[in-house]
């Protein structure tokens, strides 16, 4: 019987996958109808979830190890800073009622627009540059980064 090992996923591998699924789901929230309000907002939550676990795990594993090897490479700072802008974005959408709220439903229209806007670019950006330090990287840096970043996903369930 031979034993075959499975390679487990890299981080950016894990990483890229849930920018197609971010992808996914915002292509399906600007398809929902503006009056469709509940709907908006229960796919905006699945967005928000996937976002945070997402930023968590770029800003808590991958940018620092980057940063270890690479100094202040512009590339992780302005990743950096977009988090920062992100985070901003989410937390100006808590406390919210767009379903009953005309003012906050237009509210939560404009900054989920500029949220969608701000990943789009920073996918963009980390695709054609950030995941690039990560890939330069040694084999075992790379397994151990990886592994990094399973153990928070873990923590996080």
């Amino acid at each position: 019987m031979s034993h075959t090992r499975v390679r487990p996923p890299e981080a950016v591998e894990v990483l890229r996958d849930e920018h197609r699924r971010l992808e996914a789901l915002f292509v399906f929230f600007e398809g929902t109808a503006v009056d469709r309000r509940a709907e908006r907002v229960r796919i905006w939550r699945q967005v928000d979830a996937l976002l945070a676990a997402h930023v968590q795990a770029e800003g808590g594993v991958l940018y620092p190890a980057l940063e270890r090897v690479y100094g202040d490479d512009r590339r992780i700072g302005d990743a950096r800073e977009t988090h920062r802008l992100l985070r901003d974005l989410r937390r100006s959408l808590e406390g919210l009622s767009p379903e009953d709220n005309a003012h906050d439903a237009g509210r939560f229209d404009v900054v989920t627009a500029a949220v969608v806007e701000v990943v789009r670019i920073a996918m963009d950006e980390e695709e054609e540059g950030l995941y690039d330090l990560y890939r330069r990287l040694p084999p075992e840096e790379r397994r151990d980064i990886s592994a990094a970043l399973f153990a928070e996903r873990r923590e996080l369930g």
